[in-house]
């Protein structure tokens, strides 16, 4: 676990990094972690 702008969180998948860093060019791992959660975030229509 990590703690980043004081919120406890699961660090991304190495997938996740590579997906959001590399391929769209996100060089903030703060902006990657907060991407990760909202893809995980359970939304129903």
């Amino acid at each position: 676990m990590s703690t980043i702008t004081n919120q406890e969180l699961e660090g991304p998948e190495y997938e996740t990094i590579y997906a959001f860093g590399g391929l769209c060019v996100i060089d903030s791992i703060e902006e990657i972690a907060h991407l990760n959660d909202l893809c995980d975030l359970n939304v129903s229509p």
